[in-house]
């Protein structure tokens, strides 16, 4: 990779993936999740535009926020990722990707969710729907 393009160096803070590409949760509230992304020029593809890997990361991102945010019994909840289905929209080329999580049915061992990216347009680039195994945190 060329100077300036390459991707950071883990760190001990890091907790996984989505700290690693920069995928960060700014809010949630029951049952609902909104995490971001700067696109930095390493999560591009060579169009340049922003990487699918990153796209569906951040949806991943979007329902895990969602999920983690249950009310009532359901909080405390966390959940690991059985099936994830993405129809991709658009590209986008830089600044600032949104995604947003729904979590749209609960059982006592599986969710369902939903979510979409946008661009920093606010246009959406993805949809994504997806089912998680639950625990508890």
């Amino acid at each position: 990779m060329s100077a300036g393009v390459s991707p950071p160096k883990p760190t001990p803070a890091m907790r996984g993936f989505g700290d690693y590409v920069g995928a960060r949760t700014v809010a949630v509230r029951p049952n609902w999740g909104m995490v971001e992304i700067d696109l930095e020029p390493w999560l591009l593809n060579g169009l340049p535009t922003v990487h699918g890997g990153v796209v569906l990361t951040l949806l991943d991102h979007a329902c895990g926020a969602a999920l983690t945010c249950g009310s009532g019994r359901e909080l405390g909840k966390a959940g690991v990722t059985l099936s994830l289905g993405a129809s991709f929209l658009r590209g986008a080329r830089g600044g600032k990707l949104v995604g947003i999580g729904r979590c749209v049915k609960r059982g006592r061992s599986i969710a369902f969710c939903e979510s979409h990216v946008e661009d920093e347009d606010g246009e959406v680039i993805a949809r994504a729907s997806a089912s998680f195994r639950l625990f508890s945190a």
